[in-house]
């Protein structure tokens, strides 16, 4: 799942302490119908368990996007396909659309000097985004330039006074604590800062990172550190950015040390709203050693054809990501168990119970890859898609934390289900399965925009996400969730668990099949709610709409 842990953390910190609400309270609780019943009983889990735990074993070395156990995985889910007797759907009749992307990573070789004290790469530094296009080595005077923030509204100039040609500008990252957060996000854009610190002059940037002990400096090198994959077609930036360095406090005190103030004083004075730019009076070296290339991956589709002499042109598309963080340089594997072989696992046992029937709208499975790098499978597919996308009828994406397999499914999270009639359409089968669905309890995070739907959504298309977890002790699932975020999610201990309940999976695939089966089945395509901003014809190329 392409997200930091701050959207879960919320996410589940509500669900901890019960601020989300019965939506689905219905008196009556509608059947399903005996053809939903007996397909549903077709879903197997042990079908989900065993595509798990082989997609997350280390023959698979973390499924890294154009890395070789992504392309073992890719093999090992068409052969899975075709063995259940689903139609290639992919490239020149195969299972596979290859895709080529742009590969980055800084490397273990790039060092940072600041007068005499030498920082460690990873431990005490690491190279942001954008990466220069070739290893650069820079050295200039540093000058401290406070947050970077020259602005009227919040009576503050952090460039008054010092002069940043040729020199390391060393910028805080956090906010003055006389400052609204709304006000100082408009104020502290960072193009609008960098922007600002290059046409001062500045040949490199510091960046000193706070952190918080949910998001501390070592998660942040960890994911700075790894591999960063784009389109091969992605565009460019118009202009060249100077390398950027990020440090966390533990190297901050050392960076300030002889320069006439301490990294703490100059903090606290910061976030009291003084000015605190300056002159540092030492020399910084910087020299950035990057690995540039490309590589290919491929989304692995199967078709099941429908059964309805017209509405078998059309198609309901279910996804999942397969990838995760790979294998890194240093031979570390990420494993990416519970984001997202099991979503991959659930869609795999839908295709398997689908499989026996004869859907009248025909269904497409698509193993995606490149979602943590951002949506690029499935940005790729809606892009070039192997259907023609103005018959697409709807999307069912799994994807999330694993927390489907922490007990009884109990609940799902209404993540867009507002937009369009599907909305109707998954309330009703949620009501049926006695599951509760809870809205969206930190929209303001975006975890809407973050997972393979959206893709769908920006082109037309209705989409539905389904995530869940259990219901019963929400306290106890915190405590478990917290622990999961900090030290396993998107790391090397994101493994299979011995104490998963993979029933509570199998009752979520049970959801995503039955919706889809009503999908698949009813005369006329889902269709937008005339008020959501994506009421758009399907395939649409329309910029997407604002993120509220």
């Amino acid at each position: 799942m392409m997200k930091s842990s701050t959207p879960f953390r919320r996410l589940l910190v509500a669900l901890a302490i019960g601020a989300i609400v019965f939506q689905s309270a219905i008196a009556q609780k509608p059947a399903l119908s005996s053809v939903e019943q007996s397909a549903a009983s077709r879903l197997n889990a042990k079908t989900i368990r065993d595509v798990t735990t082989a997609l997350a074993s280390r023959e698979m070395e973390g499924r890294g996007t154009g890395q070789a156990g992504a392309d073992r995985a890719a093999r090992y889910l068409a052969d899975k396909f075709k063995k259940l007797g689903l139609r290639p759907a992919g490239d020149n009749s195969t299972y596979l659309q290859a895709i080529r992307f742009k590969v980055e990573q800084s490397l273990p070789a790039s060092s940072f000097k600041a007068g005499e004290t030498v920082f460690r790469f990873k431990d005490d530094f690491v190279v942001a985004p954008p990466l220069p296009a070739e290893s650069k080595n820079i050295s200039g005077a540093m000058a401290l330039a406070g947050y970077g923030v020259v602005s009227a509204e919040v009576k503050r100039d952090d460039l008054a006074g010092i002069d940043l040609k040729g020199k390391v500008a060393v910028v805080f990252d956090g906010k003055p604590k006389n400052v609204d957060d709304a006000t100082w996000a408009k104020v502290s854009n960072q193009q609008l800062i960098f922007g600002r610190l290059m046409s001062k002059g500045a040949v490199a940037f510091v960046i000193v990172y706070t952190g918080s002990p949910a998001r501390p400096y070592s998660l942040i090198a960890s994911y700075l550190a790894r591999r960063r994959v784009a389109l091969v077609d992605a565009p460019q930036l118009p202009f060249k950015v100077p390398p950027i360095i990020v440090v966390g406090e533990n190297a901050a005190e050392k960076l300030f040390a002889a320069s006439g103030i301490t990294y703490r004083e100059a903090k606290q004075k910061a976030e009291q709203g003084e000015s605190v730019s300056r002159d540092l009076n030492k020399q910084a070296a910087l020299s950035v050693q990057v690995n540039q290339g490309e590589a290919a991956s491929s989304n692995v589709i199967g078709l099941i054809e429908g059964s309805d002499a017209k509405l078998k042109e059309e198609a309901l598309v279910y996804t999942a990501h397969y990838d995760a963080y790979g294998k890194d340089s240093d031979g570390t594997i990420y494993p990416g168990a519970a984001d997202n072989a099991v979503g991959v696992a659930k869609m795999m046992a839908i295709a398997e119970a689908m499989s026996k029937m004869k859907p009248r709208r025909s269904i497409l499975f698509i193993a995606l890859t490149g979602e943590e790098y951002g949506l690029l499978g499935a940005e790729h597919w809606v892009n070039h898609p192997t259907w023609p996308i103005e018959k697409v009828a709807a999307n069912i994406n799994f994807d999330g934390i694993g927390t489907d397999v922490w007990g009884k499914l109990g609940i799902i999270i209404d993540l867009g289900f507002g937009h369009s009639d599907l909305g109707a359409l998954i309330k009703d089968v949620t009501v049926a399965y006695k599951i509760e669905i809870a809205p969206d309890p930190a929209p303001e995070e975006g975890f809407f925009f973050r997972s393979d739907h959206y893709a769908f959504f920006k082109r037309g298309i209705p989409a539905l996400y389904l995530t869940g977890g259990p219901g019963g002790d929400r306290e106890a699932m915190w405590m478990r969730a917290g622990e999961w975020l900090v030290t396993h999610y998107h790391m090397p201990s994101d493994t299979v668990q011995a104490n998963w309940d993979w029933e509570g999976a199998r009752t979520l695939a049970a959801l995503g099949l039955v919706a889809g089966m009503r999908i698949a089945s009813r005369d006329e395509m889902p269709r937008w709610i005339s008020t959501s901003p994506y009421n758009r014809p399907r395939g649409t190329k329309l910029p997407p709409p604002a993120r509220q």
